[in-house]
């Protein structure tokens, strides 16, 4: 990036989903190069992780809609909404809001809201990685989590100087998003994994058979092949893992 962090408002959001649908909950936090920070967040009785992972975006940008509109940097673990601003949106609207394989986009009304406070507020999208240790992102994913579980939580509102988060700490590099994101390709790959979701007990496996003999007859059993540690991560989040 061209100028520092410390010069952008930084919106951290985040979301969880207890059964993926099921209880679930979204954080977000807005820090103004000002000094000011401001949490957000909240619950609803079932949706899903995606769902809220779209909701912490929209409500931060929200918020600083309010405020005074500056240059803005949204930072987000989810795969779904990097990928989803960045070329999915675009391709969406061309085909009526059908996606390639026909089927009608999910989660629609939650992109037409998004979109809209793109093209208002320009924002730029930052990936960070999830479960990280990143200050940032591990307080929005405590806010989600705690509105999901439908408990208590105490959210700031003040000066950067005396909250107990870092939220320019991030790993370096790290990438804007990229404007458009190829889509991943299996085929040929050595390095393929299989995950498996059976009666909650998660599990990777190096070969299809072995993953298929895990959740061959299981009712409710996932499966999906990942060929890196993001995909990784990102279908875990996808099933409340």
């Amino acid at each position: 990036m061209s100028q520092n962090l410390k010069d952008y408002v930084l919106i951290y959001g985040d979301g969880a989903s207890k059964g993926n649908p099921g209880p679930a909950g979204f954080g977000f936090m807005v820090v103004f190069p000002s000094g000011l920070v401001n949490e957000g967040g909240g619950g609803v009785a079932k949706a899903t992780n995606n769902q809220m992972e779209l909701m912490a975006v929209i409500e931060g940008l929200k918020l600083v809609r309010k405020e005074s509109p500056q240059s803005i940097v949204v930072l987000t673990d989810s795969s779904y909404t990097i990928n989803g601003v960045s070329s999915w949106v675009d391709k969406w609207i061309k085909n009526s809001w059908m996606t390639s394989t026909g089927k009608a986009v999910a989660n629609r009304d939650l992109w037409e809201q998004l979109r809209s406070l793109n093209k208002e507020l320009k924002p730029k999208y930052q990936h960070v990685k999830g479960h990280a240790g990143i200050p940032g992102n591990e307080r929005v994913d405590s806010i989600a989590d705690h509105f999901a579980r439908g408990e208590d939580i105490e959210l700031y509102n003040g000066s950067l100087e005396h909250y107990s988060v870092d939220p320019y700490e991030l790993p370096k590099p790290q990438p804007m998003a990229p404007t458009q994101k190829k889509k991943a390709s299996f085929s040929g790959k050595k390095n393929n994994v299989y995950l498996s979701l059976v009666n909650g007990n998660f599990a990777i496996d190096k070969t299809w058979k072995e993953c298929e003999a895990r959740v061959k007859c299981r009712s409710g059993a996932k499966c999906k092949k990942a060929a890196s540690d993001t995909e990784i991560e990102a279908i875990k989040k996808d099933w409340g893992v």
